[in-house]
Parts: structure tokens; C-alpha cells; sequence
């Protein structure tokens, strides 16, 4: 008898294996793959968990588990597992999910206010071109609330190290939940009965930014056992992790649709006193742009507590309760100046209709700094019971509250100072303003990476003053407090009925999602500009009023304003550097609140110079209050019913084995939405900042609005074998994905901040439809060697009642714009379904290892299209395409042998339509795009293991300094322009993972 089979024979029943390696014999715990797709296989469950378990230790037995659920499960489905217990392949989860063919990464920070920002970090996942909230998110099975305000997941709030396994599902399960459009995810949490006995892991490090300078640490902790005879488990598992980072962003608000006219354009005639716009000549231009450096940090906490039962032989009790916590905090310091297309001269446009260059008198110029902070907390506790009453039938119990809470200690918000010089007064100002600059902001019209920069700047065009801390005066002070709420309870109950032919699962389910959005803000009762106005040194005073005479604004001392930053070599990749203002001011938020709240209680129109008297509803005392801004007021009550039935059986076609599976989910809906409504009575100029309007409303008034819609749902799935290394798919399916949350609800509400030539208000739709589609998938997968396979899938989407943005022009309740003395005209937007369009692609996939050199590589590409391609010539206010479509590739080589690991991941996407909607939504052509560039993203993965059971790692980001960038509907419409710099991870991690020997 060899000596592999004696020690096998020693083994035997004791759940241990003995494998060989060119070293020698091991002993370890047997490893064989469980099924985590459903319906892998059609035997009767068992609760025997050493048959269960599983072992991943290092990156090519984590693939070949990964290829075994994929070729083994019915439907189509991508898999990631972790690599050992407590090491998931990737930091972060999207980055993980980024090497599955179909995914791109949005890398933006979300649930933040403030401009767009990074710290490099994926956050949500487009899946086919279908973005965030067109995929639908599960853990363990389940739908986790999400504070956000959308539908959209965050995955940068997840410890990765402490899941086991992602299953990205692009064919639906009718059990699982009712398809999306683009994918269900379905992330799975470790249990202490995925491998019995004792488990530990841990694992410390820090990280570093080159650009921050700052070391941050992190760590992570995983306990499970099992007691009593294997009948009990428990598994508790906590990670902190921080990071801080520094970005360097050139942003504009917004690309702003709209006519000008003759006059206004280089080498025209002298503009009369009243402006005729040329309505055959559309032009774009910059409303806001600024310069901006931000701090970034973020600190994330996750907990798990899960315990396993076995009361009977026939029965499993799952409890679990997790916890998640991120908070995030932005420094941000900028210089920007605002622009009014009327008061733009000197006009050029590219071909295309874009202003790149033209000239303003009299801007002023603002200095801001701002704090972001914002808190995204949630719990989740759920039970799950299994019972195996016979080798036929078993019944499965599932329930589960998730609450989500955005900010919930009250603290947390946006705090924003403005400062600076130059005139804020209405025409006929007591004194001649000073301090003006006649800017200009130069585009290149060509595109490329070229900054735009402005032509002019400084107090009276003198750059060399630009830094003059000794004239800046008060501007707007803006707080912002979003506290939303997101209650998630869900029940489920399943039968499974087994046969030598076939597997039936028919269940219930019922799902409610609650979600309550509220902010808070200082614009709502007008404290924003208590003092704006850019104080005396700008010669800004009151015309008339009860303050005639006095200051508009007051000035600040210039110890306040002790720092600046660089803007030398700014943005890495891009040209224009140097045409910026060669430094810009850095200063202390809350310092300018501290002095403007020191100045006391104005009681009278005269006791504190340059405050804005009458400005504030209620009266401002001498502190910035925020309050329940209506028009962010919504509370959504969605409550989801259905049934469900599913077979999956094997039968044979012409000869060959076929795997089937049918289902069919009937889904019902049932969404209550309010809101508040309050309309306009009556809009004055401020008249200490003569570009923006005080809006007097009437009553606020509570509206609501019912709806409900139910949806049949099929699906079949189809597997031939034409041999044992090839496999065939076919693939339908009628899926859909419900409206976004910011979109249905009742009411009508303006903004709260309107400004003169811009006033905007929003009407939004509660009884918007669901998307659906019918897909299709076609797939050939040839698995030609042991972890090696190529496939490739053809798929095919027709989605309709897309929902679109539409904007109208009209009066609201009569009020009269002062400035043309004619009722005001607003551009409201609403939302409706529109029309359908079809989606298509192939996805490419190339997975080989190259003998036993130790050497790997995965090949993915996705290349998409559809019938409704975004046509930035279309001006119509209700231009419409299918966003997220990008053609993407990634691979991923590797070598692993001897106890030592690299690994090099590279991800590239072509430019695709993100969104429309840009941050100033004040274009007369609908709501603009947003188009984000082509990107490369490159990611180094190294480790060595020191000894039995600890490694030390080592993770690069961003190699190649890549930057995120956005543009409007061309490509000289520069939107965004993010330097977010490389990060290093240095760190040790330790495991006991089962007997040592």
C-alpha cells in the first residue's frame, strides 16, 4: 500500500484528507466545494459540515473554486471567494468584482454633499453598462437598507476580509428576488459551520498616501468554532480600517445650455440695454468653476456576530447580527467665481457651440473653504431556520430587520464658508464698487487634457493681489444636514420538494422598505446670507432700505487667512498647470463662523454694519441655524408581496445531457410617497448680493400620492453538455428595476436658492412605472484544463419605461421676476417614463495557468452597444439614452509558488454616459451629461509566507497615477478633473485555519 493510501486509510471518517505536494504529505481538513448558488445540485441537503467545508489557500485553489461554482451552477453566474479565512482577494469589494467580465466601478464618494470627489476607491458597480441602481444588492440573501437616498449600494462601507464569497447573478433566481436589470449580488458573510472546528484569523496594517503624507491603520479579527459535537457554532468577527488621502480637482457646476445674443459675441455690435438671444445659435458655458484641493478621510468599522444550531439531526438555526459604520470627512479649499451668461461679452465659441473663452467686468471672487462630514451607520439582524423533514421535502424560514441611518448622531453635515472681494450690489450702488476682476475663462477648444483656467483674476485684474488677505469681507455661509432613514423588514418562507428527476422550490416572500429623506439647511430661512456682500473693502453698500448707507458683508481680519496651497504640477496627465493662480487660500471654516457669530445679535438695522437686515425668515439672532428644508422632505413606503416557483431537473436533447431550470416570481407593489409643497408668493433681489433672489413663500402644504403596480416575472435557464469540458447556455428572462427613490416623489419645490437668470424648481412623478426587460443570454464555456477555461457570452436586452428627465419652462403661481418686471419663468424638471431601447454585447472571458510554473492569467473583455446612443446634438429638453455603456477589459497576472504571491490587476473603460443631471441644473436643453473619460486603473498585490499561518502583504493602488475625469455633452466641456494619487498597504496577517500539524 502506497503511503498516501495508508495514511488515507488511518483517516478515514475523521474528516480529514491527505494530500501530496512535491515536499511531501499533508494532513488537512477536507476541502470540497459547497454549493452557494442555489440550485447547484438536486441531492437532499445534509447537515454533515465536514463535507461541507472548504479550504482556500492562496490564489489558484481561490480560482479553481471560483470556476467550480460557475461551471456547476444552472444559471449564469461570476463568483469571487476569498483566498484563506480573513483574506478576500481585493481591500475592497468592488475592486474584486472589477476582474468579472461586464463590471465597471464608479470610484466617486457618495452620500456626501459637496462637489464630486474621490479617495481612488470603488464605491458601485456597472454591471453591462447598468448602473448602481439597476443592480440589485443582497447579503446573505437579503436586501440591506442603504442611508444614501437612492437604491444604489455603497462597497466601500463592507469589510471584504470578513466575507466569504460574492455571486454575481446575471441571469435572475426567481427565489432570490426579482432580477435587475443589470445584476443581483449577492455577497455572503462567513458562518462559523462553513469548515468546522476552530478558525481564527487576524491581521494588521497601515496605509499610506505619498500625497496626504499620513500613515493610517487597520486591522481585523475573526474567531469561529464549533462546540458540542459540531452542533453548535459560533463566529465573531470586527476591522477598522482608516485612510486618508489628499486630491487635487478642477471642477465646473455645470455646462449651461442657452442663447445669447449677436451682441455678446466677439466682434459684434455694442449690447443695447435689453438682450435679444439668438434662438438659431445654442452655446454652453461655464456657470461655477473652481479650483479645489480636498483632504480626505475615512474611517470604517464592521462587526459580526453569527451562531449556528443543530437541535436535531434534520434541522439548522442560523441567527446572525451585524454592524457597519463609515464615516467620512472632507477638507475642502477652493477658489471659484460664478458667471451669468448676460453679463458675458466678447463671446467665442468652439464649433461645437461651447464657450471657450469671452470676458465679464466686474466679477467678484470667492474664496471658500468647507467641511464635509457625513456618518452611514447600519444594523442587521436576521434568523434563518432549515429543516429537513424527509429526503423529499424541506422548509426553509427566513427573517430580517436592517435599519439604515444617514448622520444619525445630528452633528454631521456640509459647513461652508464663502469670502472674498469684488462687487455684490444691485445698479445704482451708493459707491463705484471695487476689487472687480474682468475675467475670463479660457476652454480649449480642441479638448484633450487641457485644464481651462481663468484669463484674469485679482482684485481690479491684479494677479499679483490675487492672496490679498487685508480686503476679503464675508460672502454666503451654507450649512447642509442630511438625516436619512431606511427601515428594511423582510420575510421569507420556502418549501423545497426533491425527486430522482427534479427539484421544485415554491415559497413567499414579503418585503418592506421604508425610507424617510430629510435635510436641514441654513437656505431655507435665508441665513446663508446673513452677511454676504464682500464687506466695505469692496466698496459694497446699501442703495436704500432700512441699512442705506451701511456695508454689504463685513470684513474679515486677514489673521484668519494664514495659509495657502500650491497649485504647481496639479493635476498629473494634464496640461494648464500653470496657467492657474500660482497659490490659493486655505483657511479655517469654522474660524469665519466663530467671528460672524461673534459679532452679536443685529437687533437693529444699524448695530452690526454689513448684516443683511431683513435677509432671514425666521430672524437671524447671531448664530447660523439650520432648518427642515421642505423640498428635501420625502417619506416613501414601499411594500413588496410575492411568489415564486422554480424546477430544475436534468434531462437529455438529441442525445446530449441538458440541465434546466423554469421559474416564475409574480411581484407586487405597493408605494406610498409624500412630501411638502409650499409655492411662491413673491422673489426680491438681495440687495447685498445683487446675483441672487429672496423667495417669499406661502403655506407649506403636505401632498401624497398611492400607487400600485404588479409585474409577472419568467425565467428559464438551459445547460447542454456536448462533452465534459464544453457547456452550451441559454439564458431568458424578463426582469425589472424600480424607479429611483429621488424621483416619485408628490411634490413640486423650488430651489433654495434661486438666482437671477437662473430659476429652477423641480416637479417629480409618484406614479413612474418600473423598468423592465426581456434579456437573452447565449454562452459557450470550454473548460480545456484543470483552473483554465474561455467563454464567451452573447447577450441581448430590451428595456423599457426608461425613466427620463424632462424640463418645461413656465410661471409658478403668478410671481413676478423683478428684474424684467414679466411673470418669472421657471425650468421645471419632472421625470416620465419614456421610451424603450435594446442593449447588446459579448463578454470574453480567458482564464489559463501555465503548468506548474506557478504563473496565472485572466483575460477579460465587454464589448457593448445599443440602439439609442446618446446624440449630443439633440437639444431637445427630453434627450434620451441608455447610460453606463462602456467598453471595458481587464486582466490579471499572476505568479504563486513556494509560499510567495504577486499579483497584477489592470482595468481599463472606454468613455461612457454616466448620468444626466449635472450639479447646476439650470441648462435651457434639459438636464446636461455627465460622461466620464476613458480610464486605466493598475493595482500590485505581493505576499510571503513567513511561516505556518503568517504572511506578510503588500498592495500598491493606482500605479500609473491615473485620474478621474468627467465632461459635459463634448469634449472640450471639461466637468471634472480628479488627481486622487497612489496608495500603499504594508501589513501581517495570521491564521489558524482548522487541525496544525
Amino acid at each position: 500500500m502506497a503511503a498516501q493510501d495508508a495514511v488515507a486509510h488511518l483517516l478515514a471518517g475523521t474528516g480529514l484528507e491527505v494530500i501530496s505536494d512535491r515536499s511531501g504529505l499533508i494532513v488537512r481538513v477536507k476541502a470540497v466545494v459547497k454549493a452557494p448558488v442555489e440550485e447547484i445540485t438536486q441531492q437532499a441537503p445534509s447537515w454533515d459540515f465536514v463535507g461541507e467545508s472548504i479550504v482556500v489557500t492562496g490564489i489558484r485553489e481561490s480560482l479553481q473554486q471560483d470556476l467550480d461554482i460557475k461551471r456547476d451552477a444552472v444559471g449564469l453566474v461570476d463568483v469571487v471567494t476569498n483566498e484563506m479565512i480573513g483574506k478576500f482577494p481585493d481591500s475592497n469589494l468592488a475592486t474584486a468584482m472589477m476582474r468579472i467580465p461586464g463590471i465597471n466601478v464608479n470610484r466617486k464618494i457618495v452620500g456626501m454633499s459637496g462637489i464630486d470627489s474621490t479617495m481612488g476607491d470603488p464605491t458601485q458597480v456597472t454591471v453591462r453598462g447598468f448602473g448602481p441602481s439597476f443592480n440589485v444588492v443582497l447579503i446573505d440573501g437579503r436586501t440591506i437598507g442603504s442611508s444614501i437616498g437612492s437604491r444604489s449600494f455603497d462597497f466601500s462601507s463592507l469589510a471584504s476580509d470578513m466575507v466569504e464569497e460574492v455571486d454575481i447573478h446575471k441571469s435572475p433566481v426567481a427565489s432570490l428576488s426579482p432580477g435587475a436589470i443589470g445584476a443581483t449580488i449577492n455577497i455572503k458573510n462567513s458562518k462559523p459551520f462553513d469548515q468546522l472546528g476552530l478558525r481564527t484569523a487576524a491581521s494588521v496594517s497601515t496605509t499610506y498616501s505619498p500625497e496626504e503624507g499620513k500613515f493610517t491603520p487597520n486591522g481585523m479579527v475573526l474567531f469561529s468554532d464549533t462546540f458540542a459535537h459540531d452542533k453548535i457554532g459560533l463566529l465573531l468577527a470586527g476591522s477598522y480600517n482608516e485612510i486618508r488621502s489628499r486630491s487635487n480637482e478642477v471642477t465646473v457646476w455645470g455646462w449651461e445650455g442657452t442663447y445669447l445674443d449677436s451682441c455678446q459675441f466677439s466682434g459684434g455690435p455694442i449690447c443695447s440695454a435689453t438682450l435679444n438671444p439668438d434662438t438659431s445659435r445654442p452655446v454652453w458655458f461655464i456657470q461655477d468653476y473652481g479650483v479645489y484641493q480636498i483632504h480626505n478621510w475615512a474611517m470604517r468599522e464592521n462587526g459580526r456576530l453569527a451562531v449556528q444550531w443543530i437541535p436535531v439531526e434534520s434541522l439548522l438555526v442560523t441567527l446572525n447580527a451585524d454592524f457597519a459604520r463609515n464615516d467620512l470627512k472632507e477638507r475642502q479649499y477652493a477658489v471659484a467665481i460664478w458667471n451669468s451668461a448676460s453679463e458675458m461679452r466678447d463671446v467665442v465659441t468652439s464649433s461645437n457651440g461651447t464657450v471657450v473663452d469671452f470676458t465679464r467686468e466686474n466679477s467678484p471672487t470667492d474664496f471658500n473653504s468647507q467641511v464635509n462630514e457625513a456618518v452611514q451607520q447600519s444594523y442587521d439582524v436576521g434568523v434563518n431556520i432549515r429543516w429537513d423533514v424527509d429526503s423529499h421535502w424541506s422548509i426553509e424560514a427566513d427573517g430580517d430587520i436592517a435599519l439604515s441611518s444617514m448622520n444619525p448622531g445630528e452633528r454631521q453635515g456640509s459647513y461652508s464658508a464663502d469670502v472674498g472681494y469684488g462687487p455684490s450690489c444691485a445698479s445704482n450702488c451708493l459707491v463705484s464698487p471695487t476689487n472687480g476682476a474682468a475675467i475670463g475663462i479660457a476652454v480649449s477648444a480642441a479638448g484633450g487634457h487641457v485644464l481651462p483656467y481663468y484669463t484674469s483674476y485679482g482684485p481690479n485684474g491684479d494677479a499679483a493681489e490675487f492672496l490679498n488677505t487685508n480686503i476679503i469681507g464675508s460672502h454666503v455661509m451654507t450649512i447642509v444636514k442630511a438625516r436619512n432613514r431606511n427601515t428594511v423588514n423582510q420575510a421569507r418562507l420556502e418549501t423545497i420538494w426533491m425527486s430522482d428527476l427534479a427539484r421544485v422550490t415554491f415559497g413567499a416572500q414579503y418585503l418592506a422598505n421604508h425610507m424617510r429623506l430629510r435635510s436641514y439647511d441654513n437656505f431655507s430661512n435665508n441665513q446663508w446670507q446673513a452677511y454676504s456682500g464682500y464687506g466695505p473693502d469692496s466698496n459694497n453698500y446699501y442703495v436704500s432700505g432700512p441699512n442705506a448707507g451701511e456695508p454689504a458683508g463685513v470684513h474679515l481680519p486677514s489673521e484668519l487667512f494664514t495659509s495657502n496651497f500650491s497649485t504647481a504640477n496639479f493635476i498629473s496627465g494634464w496640461s494648464g498647470s500653470n496657467k492657474l493662480p500660482a497659490k490659493i487660500l486655505k483657511f479655517d471654516v469654522f474660524a469665519v463662523y466663530r467671528y460672524l457669530e461673534g459679532l452679536g445679535d443685529p437687533v437693529t438695522a444699524a448695530s452690526i454694519p454689513g448684516y443683511n437686515w431683513g435677509c432671514c425668515d425666521p430672524a437671524f439672532h447671531g448664530t447660523f441655524d439650520v432648518v427642515n428644508n421642505p423640498a428635501s422632505y420625502q417619506n416613501i413606503f414601499e411594500d413588496n408581496y410575492a411568489g415564486y416557483v422554480t424546477v430544475t431537473g436534468d434531462a437529455e436533447v438529441a442525445g446530449l445531457p441538458l440541465t434546466y431550470r423554469a421559474g416564475l416570481r409574480i411581484e407586487r407593489t405597493n408605494l406610498h410617497s409624500e412630501g411638502l409643497e409650499r409655492l411662491p408668493t413673491a422673489l426680491t433681489v438681495m440687495a447685498s448680493d445683487h446675483t441672487a433672489f429672496l423667495t417669499s413663500y406661502g403655506a407649506l402644504v403636505p401632498v401624497a400620492a398611492d400607487h400600485d403596480y404588479q409585474y409577472i416575472l419568467p425565467n428559464i435557464d438551459l445547460t447542454v453538455h456536448p462533452s465534459s469540458e464544453v457547456q452550451i447556455r441559454l439564458n431568458a428572462s424578463r426582469t425589472l428595476t424600480r424607479p429611483p427613490l429621488t424621483s416619485i416623489s408628490p411634490a413640486t419645490t423650488l430651489s433654495s436658492s434661486e438666482r437671477v437668470g437662473s430659476l429652477v424648481a423641480t416637479g417629480q412623478n409618484p406614479y413612474l412605472k418600473p423598468y423592465t426587460s426581456n434579456n437573452l443570454d447565449v454562452t459557450a464555456e470550454w473548460y480545456n484544463a484543470q483552473n483554465s477555461y474561455l467563454s464567451v457570452d452573447a447577450f441581448f436586452k430590451n428595456v423599457t419605461n426608461f425613466v427620463i428627465a424632462t424640463t418645461v419652462t413656465r410661471p409658478i403661481n403668478g410671481v413676478i421676476d423683478p428684474t424684467t418686471g414679466v411673470p418669472a419663468q421657471f425650468r421645471v424638471s419632472s421625470y416620465i417614463n419614456g421610451p424603450s431601447a435594446n442593449v447588446y454585447g459579448v463578454e470574453l472571458a480567458c482564464q489559463q495557468m501555465l503548468g506548474d510554473t506557478g504563473l496565472g492569467l485572466q483575460l477579460n473583455a465587454t464589448i457593448v452597444g445599443t440602439n439609442r446612443p446618446y446624440n449630443p446634438l439633440d437639444i431637445s429638453t427630453s434627450n434620451f439614452a441608455v447610460t453606463g455603456l462602456a467598453d471595458s477589459a481587464n486582466m490579471v497576472a499572476f505568479y504563486e509558488k513556494d509560499g510567495y504571491q504577486i499579483r497584477l490587476s489592470a482595468n481599463w473603460h472606454d468613455s461612457f454616459l454616466d448620468r444626466f443631471g449635472q450639479m447646476q441644473p439650470n441648462s435651457a436643453f434639459g438636464a446636461e451629461p455627465v460622461i466620464v473619460d476613458p480610464s486605466w486603473d493598475m493595482t500590485l498585490n505581493t505576499s510571503w509566507d513567513i511561516s505556518q499561518g503568517l504572511t506578510v502583504y503588500f498592495e500598491a493602488m493606482n500605479l500609473l497615477n491615473s485620474t478621474y475625469s468627467t465632461r459635459g455633452r463634448f469634449p472640450e466641456q471639461v466637468l471634472d478633473v480628479i488627481d486622487y494619487g497612489r496608495r500603499f498597504t504594508l501589513g501581517l496577517h495570521y491564521r489558524i485555519n482548522g487541525p496544525q500539524f
